[in-house]
This record gives structure tokens, sequence and C-alpha cells, in this order.
């Protein structure tokens, strides 16, 4: 065991059922990378910047949900017409959304994200300019 697993604590234990004598400060310290899900997961709403921006002809929206959730990302001209719209229904965590623009003419757009958890507890609303040049 001490040539496949030297510093391992299962070495540690199996030495100590078997009797031996183990001079634990000898064995290296060795930290567990956390696979606990909450530590992966979001704690909070949140909308990144688009990226590019301002961009030709299309734009990434980065978001992240902390629960499961239904999702309305509104693209509306300067004049408040909607563009375009984007439904979904999202698990946790991050996901993201293109914007593929070249349809339409150069100038500013605004972005209205909206998610709603599916059990009605947590909403969350925020607001993005970008910018489309050609």
């Amino acid at each position: 065991m001490d040539e496949v697993y030297p510093s391992e604590e299962v070495t540690y234990q199996a030495h100590l059922l078997i009797g031996d004598k183990v001079n634990r400060s000898l064995m290296e310290s060795k930290q567990l990378v956390s696979t606990d899900i909450e530590e992966i997961l979001p704690e909070e709403y949140e909308l990144k910047a688009a990226y590019p921006n301002p961009f030709n002809p299309s734009t990434k929206l980065e978001y992240t949900l902390p629960v499961q959730s239904e999702v309305e990302c509104t693209i509306f001209d300067l004049s408040g017409n909607i563009v375009k719209e984007f439904f979904f229904n999202q698990y946790t965590g991050t996901h993201s959304v293109t914007w593929n623009a070249d349809q339409y003419s150069s100038g500013i757009y605004l972005v209205r994200f909206t998610a709603k958890a599916v059990d009605g507890t947590n909403s969350f609303v925020d607001y993005q300019k970008v910018t489309l040049l050609k």
C-alpha cells in the first residue's frame, strides 16, 4: 500500500489496523477538492454583460439562475418596439442566448431579462443596453 498510496489516509488507517507505529507528521496533508453540488451552483440571479458589445452581427447574453426558472429575454429598439423575444424554462446554472441581429439596422437596443422561479419564490429583472454596428 505504501508504494501505491504513500500519503493517503487509507494507508495510515491500514498501518494502524495491523499494529504498525506510524508517524502521522510524516504523512502529507492533502485537501480534497469539494464535490459538494451546493458550492458549484449559483446563489443568485445575474445577467452578465453582453459580449461582444458593440457587436456585428451577433452578441451573447449570459446569465445565471439559482433555481429552475421561467426566463424571458426581450429586445427592444429605441422606439420601444419589441424586435426579438426568447422564452426558456431552465434549470439552475449558467446559460446563454445568442441574438443574431443581421436583419436589423445599426443602433442601440435595450435588453430586458426577466426570470421567475417556477415555484414562485424568486423573481429577477435586469436591463442592459447593446449596440449593433454595421
